[in-house]
């Protein structure tokens, strides 16, 4: 675990904002390099890429104060501290969501059509994203004793998660998950049959295995109470992003369906 990357004249950089950067221009650049392939202004795509950048960390921080909002309103200026993690996924997927409904409608942009060529960026750049919270501590995983092979220790006091005790690598599996869904996305991409197909499939496969990674790990989250069953705000959310896919899948589907010389070229 090493929170702080560099350190000088009382100045820190930290490993979580500089993986945060780092996947963001991954994501873009690979963005950009899809657009010209599917024959959409790169320059509009850039400018996108602004927008969502700005929405995202609005919505996932936003999303995160909501739910831990008694710690924040003894001291608001946290709200601020980026750099102590706290920006939540799906919150920032919501903003970006927002963000790039608006972009398009302005710019007569086919919606479907930008999320699907922004969506394997997107798993992407989370991979970097889930290496800074390995890095930074957060997101840590349940106490897995010392009988499982895979479990860190995190040691480091400027780490934000439970230390000298053994966990479920919840970060590493999260970042892997990511960069499975990533390849999924980019290995079928030329082969998808309507614009929004590479978004539904993104949302389902990264649904369910979000919660279940949930389940393993420990870390302040919020609950929600779903009759007998009580469910982090992440796992319900994920009901919500299940039936979102469902929704393009029979609503949206029969709408884009495009030749496959026009999906293809």
């Amino acid at each position: 675990m090493h929170p702080i990357l560099l350190q000088f004249y009382g100045f820190s950089i930290h490993s979580y904002g500089v993986m945060l950067a780092i996947g963001f221009v991954v994501g873009i650049s690979l963005a950009a390099r899809e657009a010209v392939r599917t024959n959409v202004d790169p320059e509009k795509v850039l400018n996108l890429a602004f927008w969502i950048l700005v929405s995202s960390i609005i919505g996932a921080r936003l999303f995160h104060c909501i739910v831990f909002y008694p710690q924040y309103l003894k001291n608001p200026l946290r709200i601020l501290k980026l750099w102590e993690g706290g920006l939540v996924f799906y919150g920032g997927f919501l903003g970006a969501l927002l963000a790039g409904f608006v972009y398009c409608r302005i710019n007569k942009l086919n919606y479907w059509e930008i999320g699907d060529l922004l969506m394997p960026s997107l798993m992407l750049g989370l991979v970097f994203g889930r290496i800074g919270c390995t890095l930074a501590g957060c997101c840590f995983g349940k106490s897995c004793g010392p009988h499982f092979a895979l479990g860190m220790t995190f040691n480091n006091p400027l780490g934000l998660g439970v230390k000298h005790t053994p966990l479920y690598p919840t970060q590493v599996m999260s970042a892997a998950n990511a960069f499975v869904i990533f390849l999924i996305l980019w290995l079928y991409r030329k082969k998808k049959r309507f614009h929004g197909e590479l978004v539904a499939i993104c949302l389902i496969v990264y649904a369910i295995t979000r919660s279940l990674i949930e389940i393993l790990r420990e870390d302040p989250r919020g609950f929600v109470h779903l009759g007998p069953v009580l469910l982090s705000e992440s796992q319900f959310v994920s009901i919500f992003m299940l039936l979102f896919a469902a929704y393009l899948l029979i609503w949206i589907r029969p709408k884009q369906y495009l030749s496959s010389q026009t999906l293809h070229t």
